[in-house]
């Protein structure tokens, strides 16, 4: 079986753990750590390809809509940006916050 790796930007490991809910943050971690062992060969409607380099996983908790956006570098997945989405797009502020951190690897 093949493994992916991961790579969490600071901002995202914050992200996690403010939260407080801890089947909240498990369901998280699972989802993440099934990017680990499938890549994209994930159930339909938990990943989405938003750009030519930008994905996002999709997390339903509770009537939260967590989004973690993440950009893939040779079998690295690298989680860029975590927020719960509010409205039926992604915010430009978001997509923004996305763009900066990506530049920077």
């Amino acid at each position: 079986m093949r493994r992916y790796n991961i790579v969490l930007h600071f901002k995202v490991e914050e992200y996690l753990r403010k939260i407080n809910d801890k089947k909240e943050s498990s369901k998280i971690l699972q989802c993440i750590g099934l990017i680990e062992e499938k890549g994209l060969e994930l159930p339909l409607g938990l990943c989405k390809k938003i750009n030519k380099h930008l994905w996002e996983l999709r997390i339903s908790y509770m009537k939260k809509e967590h989004r973690l956006i993440f950009t893939i570098e040779n079998n690295t997945f690298i989680f860029l940006h975590a927020f719960i989405k509010k409205s039926m797009k992604i915010p430009l502020k978001e997509i923004h916050i996305v763009n900066k951190r990506r530049a920077e690897i």
